[in-house]
């Protein structure tokens, strides 16, 4: 048996944007955005693809995405601060 098949070539789009670490904050220095979508069965999945992000603009991008209908999630790494601290014996300020 011999099967033949055409595939047409898949239009790519771009996805950007910006990601901000809220009024008079800066952007995060990471971030990781996935795309989600509802597969066949009717369950969901996320795909994470190769983006680029400048943490000093907040701005992301995603190239090469095939149509489909998504949903984006975002991820940003947290920010810790250390603090210095003294060990004061109990009872005293």
């Amino acid at each position: 048996m011999v099967m033949d098949f055409l595939v047409p070539k898949a239009q790519l789009y771009k996805i950007s944007g910006h990601v901000s670490g809220g009024p008079n904050a800066p952007s995060p220095s990471a971030v990781g955005i996935s795309l989600a979508f509802q597969t066949l069965t009717g369950g969901s999945a996320f795909i994470q693809m190769s983006q680029t992000y400048d943490p000093a603009t907040g701005n992301f991008e995603m190239r090469n995405i095939v149509w489909f209908s998504y949903r984006t999630g975002t991820a940003i790494a947290p920010t810790f601060t250390r603090r210095a601290s003294r060990t004061r014996p109990a009872g005293t300020r």
